[in-house]
């Protein structure tokens, strides 16, 4: 059977009294506190006891306190004076325990209790949730700025989408928080006017709900850029930083133990944690590009041509010139991109000719998969405002009109002219497919293209 067990500490900062709930069933049950170090309670095996726990706030106690200062030691004195026996503390918490019932409470004034727990918490919490809300706000501003003039980037990467919903989520949470604390305060003030104690929210940590949520948008965000191997480098990347926030906490307990100031332990402290936070950063980012490097297409060959070297590739594209017409050229270069997200697929292709054959034709397209329909007006709209945008920078009076859908079997069909004039650029919305396609032709497509162009199109899902 064993001796001792860690427990995850789940409780906010401020609930005091769900800690001494927790930690009374706890002793009932045979297991005593022993240790306490924010992140986890550590209970050693007794005889189960019937014990009443306190939990007091000393808000200029810190982490790297080696030992306690004057004034807590002369605090703990005047409690064990009056049948309460120090426990462990933490940071700026302090834990008591008695096994009198009738034990005179530690704290008698309830405005002194809520002005101490308020200047614990304005301590080590608001000013860092402060500038987690900037940060968040930020990056939600900056996800949602995406979407209005880059839709299509933002929609078709994951990382920028899971970024902004871990950022919202977060955003929320603090907000929360805060509003559960500050209304707890309002009211706590309130009654202690009245001289009556008003229990503490017994709500679970957020800081865990945070974490959680990024530890899982971290994962998905390097898996998304490819492959099982970049999924499991996420893996453990992520496992390495909760190693490392949890290793802090052990290594200021160590710090402690060797007797280290105060000061020298949190200058200590913080620059290994920053060195080793700088070196997952730098190698997570040094490999990550050189896997993206990697995952691009490699030319198939090279040539020359009036002094200058050209690359040739053979990437695999959904659809060819050979699909819709008799191919002239024997030797195209075709190239192929995709990106894909939770919401949609993005494929930029082209096919073109060398430009040492005289004939000169080839295709360029885009073509967006929209997986999740409440986006697919998002990105028809960002890319039919994309064409208006390039026909009012050219100076030939080229506009984007609507046309006959019917040929292509499509659902809608934009088509691109200068004056009366076909430019061969079109936009075509399907089911769950929208392509914007140009084509270098000699002559504008017939009917009978068109057809086969569309069916090729619809036949990509």
């Amino acid at each position: 059977m064993k001796e001792i067990k860690k427990v995850l500490f789940t409780f906010a900062a401020y609930d005091y009294t769900g800690i001494e709930k927790y930690l009374e069933k706890q002793a009932s049950e045979g297991w005593m506190l022993k240790r306490f170090t924010g992140v986890f309670m550590e209970f050693s095996k007794v005889e189960p006891k019937k014990l009443r726990f306190s939990v007091t706030y000393f808000s200029k106690a810190t982490d790297f306190d080696p030992k306690p200062s004057k004034e807590q030691e002369h605090y703990m004195d005047l409690c064990e004076y009056t049948g309460w026996k120090f426990v462990t503390s933490c940071g700026e918490m302090q834990i008591f325990c008695t096994e009198d019932e009738y034990a005179t409470p530690l704290e008698t004034d309830p405005i002194m209790k809520v002005n101490n727990i308020h200047k614990t918490i304005k301590k080590i919490f608001v000013a860092p949730y402060i500038c987690l809300i900037m940060i968040t706000m930020w990056n939600v501003v900056s996800a949602f700025s995406g979407l209005i003039y880059d839709t299509i980037e933002m929609l078709s990467n994951n990382y920028i989408i899971l970024s902004g919903f871990c950022s919202i989520v977060a955003l929320l949470l603090i907000i929360v928080e805060f509003i559960a604390y500050f209304r707890w305060k309002s009211k706590a003030l309130k009654s202690a006017e009245d001289g009556i104690f008003v229990e503490s929210s017994g709500k679970t940590n957020f800081q865990y709900w945070v974490a959680a949520i990024t530890c899982i948008g971290g994962i998905f965000m390097i898996a998304s850029i490819g492959g099982k191997i970049l999924f499991c480098m996420g893996l453990g990347i992520v496992l390495i930083i909760i190693l490392i926030v949890v290793g802090r906490i052990y290594l200021i307990s160590f710090f402690k133990k060797l007797g280290m100031s105060k000061k020298a332990n949190m200058i200590l402290t913080t620059m290994i944690f920053m060195t080793l936070v700088i070196i997952i950063a730098v190698v997570t980012g040094i490999v990550t590009f050189k896997v993206g490097i990697s995952m691009r297409s490699k030319p198939a060959y090279t040539y020359e041509y009036e002094d200058t070297t050209y690359e040739v590739y053979h990437d695999e594209i959904p659809f060819r010139i050979e699909d819709f017409m008799n191919a002239r050229n024997d030797e195209y270069s075709t190239r192929c991109t995709t990106k894909s997200s939770l919401l949609i697929e993005y494929i930029e292709a082209s096919q073109d000719t060398r430009y040492d054959v005289e004939l000169d034709e080839g295709i360029e397209y885009t073509i967006v998969k929209v997986k999740s329909s409440f986006v697919y007006d998002m990105v028809k709209n960002s890319m039919y405002k994309e064409i208006e945008e390039y026909c009012e920078e050219l100076a030939d009076w080229r506009k984007i009109v609507k046309v006959d859908e019917n040929q292509w079997n499509a659902n809608e069909v934009y088509e691109v002219y200068a004056g009366e004039w076909s430019k061969n650029h079109y936009l075509l919305m399907f089911d769950e497919i929208i392509v914007e396609v140009k084509f270098d032709l000699e002559n504008e497509l017939t009917d009978q293209q068109k057809a086969i162009i569309g069916e090729k199109l619809q036949n990509l899902n």
